[in-house]
C-alpha cells in the first residue's frame, strides 16, 4: 500500500525546513490541531518513540530540516514506514510530501481501506493547509473533510456520550434479558457503518459543531433534540422484540416521545424513520454498500427494510443474511415511538462485521428517530 501527498509551495526549501524540524515540539506548526497529537518520548530524532492516537510508530531516519521517516509499530498490523520530506523544485519552490509505504496485515486490511484511509487523508491534507498558511500567509483551496470522514469522527466522538447506555445483557433469566456486549448497533443490511475500535482515539476529539472541515473544525456532540420535544433516548429492549429471536449477540432500543399532534400509525413512522433519513445516513449507506464485498458480505437489497409484519401500532423486519439475522422492531404506545434492534452472528464474518460498527449504530439510529420526530412534529408524517 503506498499513499502520497504532496503540496507544491512557493517559498524557498528552508522554509519548510523549520516546519519538518518543529514536528513533535511545543512550537509546531505543522501538525494540525484537532486531530490526536503527535507525540515522541523524546527529542525529535532517531529512536524517538511515540504516535498520535492509538498509531504507533518510532523515528528510524532523520535529517534535520529535509526528512522524518517512522517505522510502524509491528503491534498495528502495517509493515513499513511513513514520512514528511521536503523535495526542492528551484531556489524558491520546495514540495513538501507524506508518504506511506507499507503492507497490511490483520484487520488493518479492512479498517485502513474503510475507515483509517479516509481519517488519514483528512490529516495529512490539513497539515499540508498549515504549511501553505504558515509559509505563504494564505489557503488557495483549503481542506474539505467529506461527509465520511465527518462521519467518522462524530462517531468516534465519545462513544460513551452516543452509545454506552443502550444494550442488555442475556443473564439467562427471562426473554427479556437480551444479550449484548457494547455499545448496541443497527447490524446486518441496514445503515451500519465499518469503523474500528479505537477511533476516538484516532479521528480526534474537541467539542463544537459537526461541520466543514479543516484544522479549526471540531466533531459533533451527537444527536440534539428532535423538534417539538425530548430527543431519542435509550432504553430496555421491549420484551416483545426479543421473541422468538433466540440468542442476540447484540441488541439495543431507543425511544423518541410523543408529542401532541404526532400520528400513532406505526406505518407512518416506519416510513419517515427508514424512508427518508438523514443526509449522511444516505451517504453512509452508500458507502458501506461499496465496503462490504471486501467482508465477503453481499450488498443489501433494495427491499431491506420491507416490514415482516405490520399492524397498526408495531412494524417488524427481519433479515436473514449469510453472516447474521437481523430484526428492527418499531412500536408505538401512548406516550413513545421505540425503535429496538437486535442481532446474531452466523459466521466469522458476522462477528468481525458487528465488532467494526458497534460505535456507529446507535448515532445512525438516534439520527433517524430525531428526523422522523421532526418530520411529524410538523405535521408531514403520513403512511408508506
Amino acid at each position: 500500500m503506498r499513499n502520497v501527498h504532496a503540496r507544491e509551495l512557493p517559498v524557498p526549501p528552508s522554509a519548510v525546513a523549520l516546519l519538518i524540524d518543529g514536528l513533535s515540539g511545543p512550537d509546531d506548526q505543522l501538525w494540525p490541531a484537532g486531530w490526536p497529537p503527535l507525540r515522541f518520548d523524546g527529542p525529535l530524532g532517531a529512536g524517538a518513540s511515540g504516535g498520535h492516537g492509538p498509531i504507533r510508530y518510532s523515528v528510524t531516519e532523520y535529517e534535520p530540516g529535509r526528512r522524518v521517516r517512522c517505522a510502524f509499530s509491528p503491534t498495528l498490523g502495517v509493515r513499513g514506514y511513513h514520512e514528511f520530506r521536503a523535495d526542492p523544485v528551484a531556489d524558491d519552490r520546495v514540495r513538501l510530501v507524506h508518504e506511506i509505504d507499507a503492507t497490511l496485515g490483520g484487520r488493518m486490511r479492512v479498517l485502513w481501506p474503510l475507515a483509517i484511509r479516509w481519517l488519514h487523508d483528512a490529516l495529512i491534507e490539513d497539515a499540508l493547509d498549515n504549511a501553505e498558511r504558515v509559509t505563504t500567509g494564505a489557503v488557495v483551496n483549503p481542506n474539505r473533510w467529506s461527509p465520511w470522514v465527518r462521519l467518522l469522527r462524530r462517531a468516534g466522538r465519545g462513544p460513551r456520550q452516543l452509545a454506552g447506555r443502550g444494550p442488555r445483557r442475556l443473564a439467562g433469566r427471562g426473554p427479556g434479558r437480551l444479550a449484548g456486549r457494547g455499545p448496541g448497533l443497527l447490524v446486518g443490511r441496514g445503515p451500519g457503518l465499518l469503523v474500528g475500535r479505537g477511533l476516538e482515539l484516532l479521528a480526534g476529539g474537541g467539542a463544537g459543531r459537526l461541520a466543514g472541515g479543516g484544522p479549526g473544525s471540531a466533531v459533533g456532540r451527537g444527536p440534539g433534540p428532535a423538534a417539538g420535544g425530548v430527543g431519542p433516548r435509550p432504553v430496555a429492549v421491549p420484551e416483545r422484540a426479543s421473541t422468538d429471536f433466540g440468542h442476540a449477540d447484540l441488541a439495543d432500543a431507543y425511544a423518541v416521545p410523543l408529542t401532541p399532534g404526532m400520528p400513532h400509525d406505526a406505518a407512518a413512522w416506519l416510513g419517515a424513520t427508514f424512508g427518508n433519513p438523514p443526509g449522511w445516513v444516505r451517504a453512509a449507506l452508500a458507502i458501506r454498500q461499496a465496503a462490504v464485498p471486501l467482508l465477503g458480505i453481499e450488498r443489501a437489497p433494495r427491499d431491506t427494510f420491507r416490514p415482516s409484519t405490520l399492524t397498526e401500532r408495531s412494524a417488524t423486519i427481519d433479515a436473514d443474511a449469510g453472516h447474521l439475522v437481523f430484526r428492527a422492531e418499531l412500536t408505538v404506545d401512548e406516550q413513545n415511538v421505540t425503535l429496538a434492534t437486535l442481532a446474531r452472528a452466523h459466521n466469522r464474518r458476522g462477528r468481525v462485521y458487528l465488532a467494526v460498527v458497534e460505535r456507529v449504530h446507535p448515532l445512525v439510529v438516534r439520527s433517524m428517530l430525531r428526523r422522523a420526530a421532526a418530520t411529524a412534529a410538523h405535521g408531514r408524517l403520513s403512511p408508506t
